[in-house]
């Protein structure tokens, strides 16, 4: 069974943080790769909502 977009870009974006572990920067390229996937119509604007609430890439209440 092939991974969803999603899958992927969720374990692209585990393993970013995890390689940037004790660093903001590890952050950025994950929520760029968020935001890159969004805007080339990669993912649902539910699974980016989900995906910057996940990887904590938003604050917590902020509207999107």
């Amino acid at each position: 069974m092939e991974k969803t977009t999603v899958e992927k870009l969720r374990e692209h974006c585990q393993g970013i943080l995890k390689r940037h572990e004790g660093s903001d920067g590890g952050r950025d390229w994950a929520f760029g790769a968020v935001c890159f996937a969004y805007s080339a119509d990669l993912i649902t604007r539910e699974e980016f909502k989900a995906l910057l609430e996940e990887f904590e890439l938003v604050p917590s209440g902020a509207v999107l």
